[in-house]
Formats: C-alpha cells, structure tokens, sequence
C-alpha cells in the first residue's frame, strides 16, 4: 500500500496547495477490480499497485478493520477519534447474475463491502448513491446529482468513502498557523476550518 500511496501522491499531489488525496481509497477500488481479473490484466493490476510475491488480501482486511473503528486521539488522550472506510460495489442488474457469487462473497468478506444491483441508468440510482455517499461520511458529502449522472452510463460502479473525525494537534507542522487552517478543494476554492 506504501508504495502505490507513494508513487500516487508523487504524481497527483501539487505543492502549491494542500491537498488531500486518498490514495488508499484508490488502492482499495483498484484492489477489488483486481479481484475480478485472471490472466494478464491482473498481472497488470498487481503490477500497478506495487503488489509483492507475498500479497494476500487477508493483511487488507485487518488494515481496512484498524481503519474503520472508534478510538482516543493519540495526541491529547482524550479527544474520540473516529474513522470510518467503507466500499461498495454496484452492479447493473442485468449484469448481477452473471457475477460469480464468491467474487461478491470476496468483497465482503475482505473488503466489507455492501453489494447493490438494481437499474443503474436511473435517477433513483444516482440519487440512492447520492444518499449513500451522504450517510458513510457522515452528513459531510452530498455530491450534486448532475456530477454523478455521467455514472449512469457505466453497468459497474466502485466506490468508497472515508470518514475521518479527530482533532489537529498544535505539533511543528501547524504552529504558525494561527487558530484556522486553510484548505483547497477540487474547484481551488478556499475551505476555513476553525481548529476544535
């Protein structure tokens, strides 16, 4: 995961701001198209995500586990600290039932993936997405329906959302900062948030 996370952000990451960039998700859709794969093309997948001899899915499961639970911050020892991974896999229905059943058992097992099928050349299913996104991040991203609709041409859709609730620490990265942070979205538009 390092390695791929690595050459990623070295390729996708522009220092003139301060992007935020997850690249395990990233890792974590490549890996569970990689799963569907044989032959060449996964050759090719494992070849991409920097995968060794000694890969095996079952470390991604405990990685993606540790990830997605409810501790104390490590920086002041009392604050909670939550985060929160979550895939998915969706899958027009015409499509569902040509899907070997332990490529879906796979996902969820080792992924904790929820698997959707339905008619995704909906409004209803975009707006289901729309929803979904909405409650794995918890309440923090609700994408626009006409950035999404583009999808319903696509029999297949990954995804992932990452939630991640913890408190900035006063460490050497952040002292001159004042009390506010600066970020930049996707658009360059300046985002404030007020430091807990």
């Amino acid at each position: 995961i390092k390695s791929f996370s690595s050459k990623l952000a070295k390729q996708t990451v522009n220092n003139s701001t301060n992007d935020l960039t997850s690249t395990f998700g990233l890792f974590a859709n490549m890996l569970m198209v990689m799963e569907a794969t044989t032959g060449e093309t996964k050759s090719q997948l494992e070849t991409l995500l920097s995968l060794g001899f000694d890969y095996d899915l079952s470390n991604f499961s405990k990685v993606l586990s540790n990830l997605s639970k409810k501790r104390v911050n490590s920086y002041d020892k009392k604050t909670l600290t939550k985060t929160s991974f979550k895939n998915a896999f969706f899958a027009a229905d015409v499509y569902s039932d040509k899907i070997k059943t332990n490529y879906f058992d796979t996902l969820k097992e080792y992924f904790d993936a929820d698997i959707i099928s339905g008619n995704l050349s909906s409004d209803s299913a975009i707006n289901f997405l729309i929803d979904y996104i909405y409650e794995n991040t918890n309440g923090y991203l609700k994408p626009e329906f006409d950035s999404l609709k583009e999808l319903k041409e696509y029999p297949f859709w990954f995804l992932n959302t990452n939630y991640i609730l913890d408190t900035w620490s006063n460490g050497p990265y952040f002292s001159d900062q004042g009390d506010n942070f600066i970020f930049t979205n996707i658009n360059g538009e300046k985002i404030y948030n007020k430091r807990y």
